[in-house]
C-alpha cells in the first residue's frame, strides 16, 4: 500500500517525485520491507537514466537518489537539474521530509572521477564535516585546519574562494542531504541556482 509511505496512489505524481521527465519509462517494484516501508523505482529516457528509493523510517519519509546518469548527448542541458526540481516541488507536496544521495568524487571501481561532490552542494545538498571525520579522516583533518569554523560543506561553499577550494580539494559526500523544507538552507540555495539559471537563458 503506496499510503502507508507516501500520500498518494497517483502513478503520474509518483513518477514525478522520483523526478522523472515526462517522457520516461518508469519501473516502480512492490513496496518491500517492514510493513512496505520502501519504495524503489528507476526511470529512464532518451537523456538519463536513474535509480530511486522512497524510505520510511518512524520520524521522516526519505527520498534517496540512488545514481543518476546523463547521457553523453544531453550534458550540459541542466537535466540533473530538473530532475531534482520535481523532486523537490513533488516531494513537498506528498509529506517528503528530505532527500538523500551519494555526491560521488572518485569511483570506488573505476579510475574515474565524477563531478557530484561539486555540483550537488551547489544546488543545496549538505553534509555535516564532522562526518568526514569517518568517511575520509584526510579531507576532515584539511578542513578543520583551513576551515576551522565551518560547519558543514555548505557553510564552504558559502564564498567563491570557499567554492574553488572545495572544486580543488573536495570529496565524496556519502551521506549528502537535501532538506526540503520551504525555509531550509537547502531550499533557498537552490531557489537561487534556478533563479539565475533562468535569467541566464534569457
Amino acid at each position: 500500500n503506496l499510503n502507508a509511505i507516501i500520500k498518494t496512489t497517483d502513478t503520474t505524481k509518483l513518477a514525478s517525485l522520483f523526478g522523472a521527465p515526462d517522457n520516461s519509462t518508469v519501473r516502480v517494484n512492490k513496496p518491500v520491507g517492514p510493513v512496505g516501508r520502501f519504495i524503489e523505482a528507476t526511470f529512464e529516457n532518451a537523456d538519463v537514466v536513474a535509480d530511486v528509493s522512497v524510505h520510511k523510517t518512524a520520524d521522516k519519509v526519505a527520498l534517496k537518489l540512488g545514481f543518476i546518469e546523463v547521457k553523453p548527448q544531453a550534458q550540459g542541458k541542466g537535466i540533473g537539474t530538473d530532475v531534482l526540481a520535481k523532486q523537490v516541488q513533488f516531494g513537498r507536496e506528498l509529506g517528503v521530509d528530505e532527500i538523500t544521495l551519494h555526491a560521488a568524487r572518485k569511483s570506488a571501481f573505476e579510475n574515474q572521477e565524477f563531478n557530484g561532490y561539486y555540483t550537488w552542494p551547489r544546488l543545496g545538498f549538505d553534509q555535516s564535516v564532522a562526518s568526514f571525520a569517518e568517511s575520509d579522516p584526510e579531507l576532515y583533518g584539511r578542513i578543520r585546519r583551513e576551515w576551522p569554523d565551518a560547519k558543514s560543506v555548505l557553510d564552504i561553499m558559502e564564498t567563491a574562494a570557499g567554492r574553488a577550494w572545495w572544486k580543488e580539494h573536495g570529496g565524496d559526500m556519502k551521506s549528502a542531504v537535501f532538506d526540503l523544507r520551504p525555509e531550509s538552507r537547502s531550499s533557498k540555495i537552490f531557489a537561487e541556482y534556478v533563479n539565475e539559471r533562468a535569467k541566464r537563458q534569457q
